[in-house]
């Protein structure tokens, strides 16, 4: 149950405020993208933390620094229910950041210790398909109270799930582990690169669809200070005996398409709040409409963690994903038929679907990756884990960004198409203006319904693409598989004969 707890507390701060921004810019009178900055401030502490998380954990202790977390996050959260502004908003999730950043790991470690004897991968499956869950589960949180009380009910709740993950961790202890020295005194040189370069680097692509990538020149001036202070930090590792991360290991081609996957399945994920929720806002469909949904994603979102916990094998692991993925593409696709028509009970099957395979496909995807860490003796565990989170958060923030940015383009251009079709002296043109009130009143109907139009047709088009992105991932997986069971059925080629001249 202490598990369950981490991994559910690990990403639901953040999903709250993801998918109550509007609410929350009202009640705390910021701008778009003022707002914004609270979540993009979380992961870019929570990136940057990961470094720091698995040397800590090897020389004090991962239960330490999760109690020290936790208790400063209580206090400053404790602090703020009495002050409300959006500075405090963005101070306080950034002491999220750091406070959550080895909730995860910790999370994993509980799992795998609850598991019966001979089933310890069965710890990181359940571990990371539970961390799915906070995204459907936010949107069950009462909007009627962040209107009556404004922020201080979110601070209240995250003040909750503060003191509960700390007693939980304080009253249930894992087991003792081996501890050394192992900070150095280079990593505090290569640690402030890593983190201002990837801080950067998150603060564009969680800001760069509200700015617009184009229209601000601290975007551009964002990328070109992180670029050298990576590549400096990289160089440095690169040549280290004992690095922070181990760019060689993380260099093999496996790995990168691992991390691949991982972030194309959180763009995915994206598709459920950025695609299936905004075509219902942008349909005029509220909040309080879509409960029932939320709830229907709730449930299909355990189901798939469940599932995947009691199917899995480390022979099955492909065909997990390969079956997680093909249930996104076929769902995605069916969505893509949307209308103006289509409202939250159309996409109850298709979502729910969705829902349950991205929490299918994500546990079985960490122990692939862990499987080829063991291999190699676990020395890359703290590679990996850093490749894991930010494969995790700056790729939901990236789905974001890719399926908002793709869905704002695609809007403007369908606009301009459907007005390229529309002359004045149009007989069924000139019927729609008479219906919206003739006059200037029925030209601005005519231009909202277009406009109606255009986005539900963009949004269409999103789902068209995560499902061709579902797709073509499902078709590597497959062949993956394919290969490994031709591998492992042919037989060995007998040795040649010299043949004389």
């Amino acid at each position: 149950m202490t598990g369950v707890l981490l991994g559910i507390t690990t990403g639901l701060g953040g999903a709250l405020v993801q998918v109550n921004t509007i609410y929350l810019q009202g009640a705390l009178g910021a701008e778009v993208t003022e707002i914004q900055w609270v979540p993009t401030v979380y992961v870019m502490v929570y990136v940057s933390m990961n470094l720091l998380v698995v040397r800590f954990r090897q020389q004090f202790g991962l239960r330490i620094y999760a109690m020290i977390g936790l208790s400063g996050f209580c206090l400053v959260t404790a602090a703020h229910t009495l002050v409300h502004g959006i500075v405090g908003a963005i101070f306080i999730h950034a002491v999220a950041g750091f406070a959550t950043a080895p909730l995860l790991s910790v999370s994993t470690f509980y799992l795998m210790a609850a598991m019966p004897p001979g089933n310890a991968l069965r710890g990181p499956v359940l571990s990371l398909s539970i961390a799915q869950i906070p995204a459907p589960m936010a949107r069950l949180f009462p909007t009627e109270a962040l209107a009556l009380d404004q922020w201080k009910t979110l601070y209240l709740f995250e003040l909750g799930l503060g003191l509960l993950c700390l007693s939980a961790v304080t009253l249930c202890r894992l087991p003792p582990s081996e501890r050394r020295k192992v900070f150095e005194p280079l990593d505090f040189v290569t640690y402030p690169l890593i983190a201002i370069g990837m801080a950067l680097l998150v603060a564009v692509i969680g800001l760069g669809r509200y700015e617009w990538w184009t229209d601000r020149a601290w975007l551009g001036w964002a990328i070109a200070a992180a670029i050298p202070l990576l590549t400096a930090a990289a160089y440095i590792e690169f040549h280290r005996a004992r690095p922070l991360i181990d760019l060689r290991w993380l260099g093999r081609e496996h790995l990168f398409r691992f991390g691949l996957i991982i972030i194309i399945l959180r763009i995915v994920a994206a598709e459920q709040t950025s695609t299936a929720f905004g075509l219902l806002n942008a349909l005029g469909i509220i909040t309080t409409n879509v409960h029932p949904l939320s709830i229907a994603l709730f449930g299909a979102a355990v189901a798939g963690a469940i599932t995947a916990a009691l199917l899995f094998k480390p022979d099955r692991i492909l065909t997990l994903g390969a079956s997680a993925f093909l249930i996104i593409a076929v769902s995605a696709l069916i969505d893509s038929h949307a209308t103006n028509l289509t409202r939250a009970p159309q996409l109850y099957a298709t979502q729910m679907m969705i829902s349950f395979a991205i929490a299918l496909a994500a546990g079985p995807s960490l122990v692939y990756g862990l499987i080829r860490v063991v291999g190699v003796g676990g020395a890359p565990l703290p590679s990996f884990l850093v490749l894991l989170s930010i494969a995790q958060n700056v790729g939901n923030l990236i789905g974001f960004a890719v399926l908002n940015t793709f869905q704002v383009i695609d809007e403007k251009a369908i606009s301009m198409a459907l007005i390229g079709r529309v002359h004045a002296f149009d007989a069924v043109v000139q019927a729609r203006i008479l219906a919206g009130g003739g006059g200037e009143a029925g030209v601005a109907a005519l231009q909202q319904a277009m406009t109606r139009e255009a986005n539900v047709l963009a949004f269409g088009n999103s789902f068209a693409l995560v499902s061709a992105l579902a797709a073509i991932v499902a078709t590597y997986i497959i062949a993956e598989i394919g290969i490994a069971r031709f591998r492992s059925r042919s037989p060995a080629l007998p040795s040649a004969r010299r043949v004389p001249a």
